[in-house]
């Protein structure tokens, strides 16, 4: 097996446990398919006067199964709560996996 047959059944496993949601493009059919959806929250450094944080959702998909990074403004939709997330820019793409900020 190659190293790069090697990383494609690695990478199926772990998606195997994300959650289902469907990829909506500017142009062309939805695409169905799993992805980690994750919220981190964000605190400033101490040592200022006040204290300030933020949360961010991020949203982690396969590339092969969209073929592309997404555009801003394209949307993602959970399938178990219907919530709808509308890509602000791309994070991360390593060849295998895309993480974009929603």
């Amino acid at each position: 097996m190659t190293a790069s047959e090697q990383i494609a059944r690695t990478a199926a496993h772990v998606v195997a446990y994300w959650d289902d949601a469907v990829f909506t493009p500017a142009v062309g059919d939805p695409v169905p398919l799993k992805v980690n959806r994750s919220t981190a929250t964000d605190f400033q450094p101490g040592g200022l006067e006040a204290q300030v944080w933020g949360s961010e959702t991020t949203i982690e998909y396969l590339l092969s199964d969209v073929g592309r990074e997404a555009d801003e403004g394209e949307t993602f939709t959970m399938d178990a709560d219907g919530a709808v997330y509308t890509v602000k820019d791309v994070m991360d793409n390593d060849g295998w996996f895309v993480k974009v900020s929603v």
